[in-house]
């Protein structure tokens, strides 16, 4: 998947929201924020989502959580 190659770091964070699920951060290269948002959207599978996210110099860190529904 070309998104793949643009994640320079993927990490696992301990669970802090209280649910069972896992949570990742993600750093990748962006050249617009929007444009990186749609690439993690396409990323993520169905109980993936996007908890929280900022941008810092050239790449957007997001911090991802996944629920089991």
């Amino acid at each position: 998947m070309a998104f793949k190659k643009n994640i320079i770091e993927e990490k696992n964070m301990p669970d802090v929201s209280g649910h069972n699920g896992m949570q990742k951060l993600i750093e990748i290269d962006c050249i617009s924020t929007q444009k990186s948002l749609d690439l993690i959207n396409i990323h993520l599978a169905n109980n993936w989502k996007i908890l929280r996210f900022k941008k810092y110099n050239n790449s957007l860190i997001a911090v991802i959580e996944y629920h089991e529904d």
